[in-house]
């Protein structure tokens, strides 16, 4: 913010241009918030909609993120190793939704822009072509690290504050977590060879398969019901959006 001081000369005014307290220009490494707005805004922002970010953008992840956690071991308090065969799953479920989205797109389906490790699927695709494979396992790359970079890091924690899953044992909540887990399975019509390479690393899926549940449960594929409704019960959980004067009571719209 530059200051200005006036200073008289006879009939004529002069600006003197200086740094006042508040420029950031002025303040060592370079501050873009010298007000200290930044820590409330983020606070509100966080209470309005719970640790939502520009990277954890696409609501239909949570969902897959659900029907991972949902086809690996239900067992309410999960030994180490359950919890290893929970994210597993969810890892496996995360590498054939993004194949089955780069697939669709082929056909002129959904955008499969937005997909976390689109590259890496595209890449395996590309393989899979070259060999004449129709078939694939879930034995590939998605993304450099994917527990880190995948939906378990991009979307666990945000998860975990939407009161979905805990994110420590991968347990879903029976309210809102089961529910949108089920959800997301039964909408997008997950065929069985899907849910069944998920939870085992030795079985493979049908590409063709893939692309036609590609077609259903893409990013920029339509959302069922259910699901939307409970992703939006999730973020109207703690009343807080309803209390917030000014602001539109935040509607997920998949």
């Amino acid at each position: 913010m530059a200051g200005t001081q006036r200073t008289m000369n006879g009939n004529q005014t002069h600006i003197i241009p200086f740094l006042t307290a508040w420029d950031p220009s002025d303040l060592p490494g370079g501050s873009v918030d010298p007000l200290g707005f930044d820590r409330g805004y983020n606070a509100l922002a966080d209470k309005i909609l719970p640790g939502l970010t520009n990277v954890a953008a696409f609501p239909r992840y949570f969902g897959l993120l659900c029907a991972g956690a949902l086809l690996g071991p239900g067992t309410v308090s999960p030994s180490r190793t359950e919890v290893e065969e929970r994210r597993d799953c969810i890892l496996r479920l995360e590498r054939l939704w993004a194949l089955a989205v780069v697939l669709a797109a082929e056909d002129g389906g959904p955008d499969a822009s937005g997909v976390r490790g689109v590259t890496y699927a595209q890449a395996h695709r590309d393989v899979l072509a070259r060999s004449g494979s129709r078939r694939t396992s879930t034995n590939f790359p998605l993304l450099t690290r994917q527990v880190q970079y995948g939906v378990l890091g991009m979307y666990g924690n945000v998860a975990h504050g939407m009161s979905l899953v805990n994110r420590k044992t991968l347990q879903l909540s029976a309210d809102f977590g089961e529910a949108l887990g089920h959800a997301f399975l039964a909408e997008t019509q997950i065929p069985k060879s899907v849910r069944d390479a998920a939870r085992d690393s030795s079985a493979d899926v049908g590409t063709d398969v893939l692309r036609s549940w590609g077609l259903r449960a893409g990013l920029a594929s339509k959302s069922g019901t259910e699901e939307a409704r409970m992703l939006d019960a999730a973020l109207r959980l703690d009343g807080v959006p309803e209390r917030v004067n000014d602001f539109e009571t935040p509607t997920v719209a998949i």
